[in-house]
């Protein structure tokens, strides 16, 4: 049911731009958001354990592509927070883009992204996931981009696509590791079952692989920088794609593969470092913005390497405090991006050293934003406090004191960063009048009240079907079993002297806010030197290069054009011969029979002619001769209807050249000598490589289905016994079609430029 639900989604998408034309702006959104809607409650409904795949059809199966799913604690929990935040993010974005013209092609954009995302993380094959995958970079490019008008917006759209599309390739490459080492392509298959690898260098090639493409798509160190650049994006997709879906893609990659390679020595301490890497970057950079979208997505990168961090310290009780980690990041901060879209919708700005005194004007909104705050911050007794907890006690029972110290300074710093995103807008003195047109609409405030409302009833009273299903998840990336204790209290303990000491450091930094705003003022310069300035020199780079090589090569000149693409093509062959150590030449010679020797003479007597003569006559004659034993050779080999093909295409080429050429001038030398020894050696190898080619293929021919089954089908399905001609117009009757069209329309062309030169003479 849930592979079907995934697949009806791109329909859905299909349909959104009828629907908001025809249902309208206000009733529109609203209708579309039923399949969110419908899908969190399937996946709540649905039973996750055991793990099973669920198979709904076989999309190709020629190469192993399957339309299944994975059923697990894990992909569930996905699962329910793309659809649940999903459902908010489509009534959120009918008020925050009620009056754009494009609002249609807005939801197509978001659903179809949507219908990606669970096909990503509910995906059992691992050919339909690298699709998703490289389906949720597309619709992210056009969320991304979608005031496309704006060349900001366009650039950070291409941005986000090329780091996370080469994140792509290396996905695809793994996966293909994956498929010759295990034989299948089926995850569960994968995962299931103990292994192990025959070839070290083999599992070691994989696990970078894998590594490279979560980082890129989760937007860790050092490939950050694409995420805060897609604030470009209208606040709806911020909201959707940047706090709980597409960014979170790496981090579920790496936590559903971590059972597989834990114990190599690279997994774990990749993940650790580079976490830890990317968890005080984000939070160190978010500290001087004052762009609210911009503090919040350099706070979500933080958040992201929170997650690989916890991933990287390995025990079980890390992989809980991920998991449950996860979800509170999702609600405080699916609500905050919410909460600043309301700011800038409202006010016209989000720079919060403008903004204040907004708790005065929205106490409701003010209450509900705080809450996401002090979610964020770890403050008891919010769901955030009870994750803050959790990954605090898991690097402690792990040993690590230099990783629990690096985390409790990094969430320190997210506590001022909430300070940051909230205090100062809703309770600071503003430096100049706001102009609020009205009060925001409900369904602009719905999303961020109900997502603070979980953050509070979460911690406080956290349900038990929902903490078995943290559970199941945890289990399901640990490759263990793994209990997990919600709970606010646990007592006086070392973990709660430390959530004490984060806030007290979070609110020196935040005190300290003006030291940081000026450190960043000085470090400008620092900027050509990262990791973006990388990127765009790349990008520039590229482009030089396309330069040079356009210049080089598009010199307008067929000949030159002709001598690249068969020097390359005979290059291939000659490259294919060195890496197979010449088998390629390893076919059987027949030996040929007098009349068949004769039949060569001729040919080659032709060919001579033709190269040798400087009459077009002669020449004309000449490609007759080779022509004709060409068709020769097809009648001595038992195929007697191309030999009369061949014949008749012969005898009228013969007679169209002479009744064109013979008005035309003898032949003039317009090359050299070196020219000409150049092009009869170029023509020499691509002859020589085409025939290495064809005798290597019938040495060795690949086995095929086709040709006993028009061999068996031609008589019964097609009445005919030439199966040659059955096969042009019965078995391939469109394709023949197409060429006599294309023929035909060539005929028209040359009929009517030879009008207009007869009538304009």
């Amino acid at each position: 049911m849930l592979a079907v639900t995934v697949a009806f989604g791109f329909v859905v998408a299909l349909l959104a731009p009828w629907c908001v034309r025809h249902v309208g702006t206000v009733w529109g959104p609203r209708l579309l958001a039923a399949y969110p809607l419908s899908v969190f409650f399937l996946t709540l409904a649905t039973d996750y354990e055991p793990a099973r795949v669920q198979s709904a059809f076989d999309w190709v199966p020629r190469f192993g592509l399957r339309w299944s799913v994975l059923v697990d604690g894990w992909s569930i929990l996905f699962a329910a927070l793309i659809s649940g935040i999903g459902a908010l993010v489509v009534l959120y974005g009918a008020a925050y883009l009620r009056h754009h013209e494009h609002l249609g092609r807005f939801y197509l954009y978001l659903i179809g992204f949507m219908a990606a995302m669970l096909g990503v993380v509910l995906a059992s094959n691992l050919l339909l996931l690298f699709v998703c995958w490289e389906l949720t970079s597309i619709f992210s490019y056009l969320l991304i981009g979608f005031d496309h008008e704006d060349a900001k917006s366009r650039k950070s759209a291409l941005q986000a696509l090329l780091t996370t599309g080469v994140g792509g390739l290396a996905l695809v490459v793994a996966f293909v590791l994956l498929r010759a080492e295990f034989g299948t392509w089926e995850l569960g298959e994968i995962l299931g079952r103990p292994f192990e690898w025959s070839n070290p260098g083999l599992e070691l090639g994989t696990i970078v692989l894998l590594l490279a493409a979560a980082f890129t798509k989760s937007a860790q160190f050092p490939f950050h920088f694409w995420l805060p650049s897609a604030m470009a994006a209208p606040t709806p997709v911020s909201a959707y794609l940047h706090s709980a879906t597409m960014v979170k893609a790496g981090v579920f990659l790496l936590a559903r593969f971590h059972p597989l390679f834990h114990e190599h020595w690279l997994w774990q301490p990749a993940l650790l470092v580079g976490g830890g890497a990317t968890m005080f970057v984000g939070a160190a950079l978010a500290l001087p913005q004052r762009d609210l979208k911009l503090l919040l997505a350099y706070s979500t990168v933080s958040a992201l390497g929170t997650l690989v961090f916890l991933l990287g310290v390995g025990n079980s009780e890390a992989m809980a405090a991920c998991v449950v980690f996860l979800v509170a990041h999702a609600l405080y901060k699916g609500g905050l991006f919410f909460f600043a879209g309301i700011v800038d919708h409202e006010t016209g700005t989000r720079d919060i050293e403008e903004l204040g005194g907004l708790a005065r004007q929205w106490p409701a909104l003010a209450t509900v934003a705080s809450v996401l705050a002090l979610s964020m911050a770890g403050v008891m007794p919010l769901f955030g406090f009870v994750a803050k907890e959790l990954a605090y006690e898991a690097v402690f029972h792990a040993t690590l004191p230099v990783a629990l110290a690096w985390l409790v300074v990094c969430s320190g710093l997210q506590v001022a960063v909430a300070g940051f995103a909230v205090g100062r807008p809703l309770f600071s003195r503003p430096r100049a009048t706001l102009a609020i047109h009205h009060a925001p609409e409900w369904e602009l405030v719905v999303g961020p009240a109900l997502l603070a409302g979980l953050s509070v009833l979460i911690g406080l009273w956290p349900a038990e079907g929902f903490s078995h299903l943290l559970a199941a998840a945890a289990t399901n990336i640990a490759g263990q079993s793994t209990e997990l204790k919600l709970g606010v209290w646990h007592g006086w303990t070392p973990v709660l002297a430390l959530s004490f000491g984060t806030v007290l450091l979070g609110v020196v930094v935040f005190a300290l806010r003006p030291l940081w705003c000026g450190m960043a003022e000085r470090a400008t310069g620092w900027k050509f030197v990262g990791p973006a300035s990388l990127y765009e020199a790349s990008v520039a780079g590229l482009a030089r290069l396309a330069a040079w090589q356009t210049r080089t090569l598009q010199t307008g000149k067929l000949r030159q054009y002709q001598v690249l693409v068969l020097s390359t093509a005979v290059a291939s062959v000659l490259l294919a011969l060195a890496l197979t150590e010449g088998d390629l030449l390893r076919f059987g010679w027949k030996a040929f029979s007098p009349t068949e020797g004769a039949v060569i003479v001729a040919m080659l007597a032709g060919m001579a002619i033709t190269i040798g003569t400087s009459s077009r006559l002669t020449a004309i004659a000449g490609l007759g001769v080779t022509g004709y034993a060409v068709g020769i050779f097809f009648l001595m080999f038992g195929a007697p209807d191309l030999a009369m093909t061949q014949f008749a295409i012969e005898t009228l080429t013969v007679v169209l050249f002479v009744l064109v050429l013979y008005r035309l001038p003898r032949f003039e030398s317009r090359s050299t000598a070196a020219t000409r020894v150049r092009d009869f050696a170029l023509a020499t190898a691509v002859g020589a490589s085409v025939g290495i080619l064809v005798l290597a293929l019938l040495a060795d021919p690949t086995p095929s289905a086709l040709a006993p089954y028009f061999l068996a089908q031609s008589e019964p399905a097609a009445h005919g016994r030439n199966v040659v001609n059955v096969i042009l117009v019965d078995f391939r009757s469109l394709d023949t079609l197409g060429e006599i069209t294309v023929l035909g329309l060539a005929a028209v062309g040359v009929g009517t430029l030879m009008a207009m030169w007869g009538k304009y003479r």
